[in-house]
């Protein structure tokens, strides 16, 4: 099955996924410090990230202007499609119903969650992302797609 990428900021939150602490995962991600991270932890963390790396004027909407940033060559239909409203920027409740409705964070959480246990451990995401850095895309979105196939 090949996975949808839906934006670029998947990467972003991916790498920050398992930044390190002297505590293990990231914090931040592994919210009840259970040395993994849940499906539940693992959506959580990624939405908000995903947002954030988008709304560069942290305004709490992501514009058309902002959205390009990241996705220069994608289609506005892809950005039309989560501003659901039709005003011309995406709420974080627009952003999150979107990724849901394209199912990217169940079909990367289970690319990385390789035992199949339902949670991804520090070992596991530190493999996807050396499974990332092998790959040859041009950019960081095309790695992460080729790494997900």
């Amino acid at each position: 099955m090949k996975m949808k990428v839906v934006f670029a900021g998947l990467l972003p939150g991916m790498l920050a996924l398992a930044a390190c602490s002297s505590s293990g995962l990231n914090p931040a991600a592994d919210t009840n410090r259970d040395d993994e991270v849940s499906f539940t932890e693992f959506n959580r963390y990624m939405k908000e990230t995903i947002f954030t790396e988008f709304d560069a004027d942290r305004n709490g909407k992501v514009t058309m202007a902002e959205w390009r940033r990241l996705e220069p060559n994608a289609p506005a239909s892809k950005f039309r499609k989560a501003d659901r409203s039709g005003n011309g920027s995406v709420t974080r409740a627009e952003a999150d119903a979107h990724l849901e409705r394209e199912g990217s964070m169940k079909e990367l959480f289970a690319k990385i969650d390789t035992d199949g246990n339902g949670s991804l451990s520090e070992a596991e995401i530190a493999a996807f992302r050396a499974k990332m850095k092998k790959q040859t895309g041009p950019t960081e979105v095309a790695k992460l797609k080729q790494a997900t196939e």
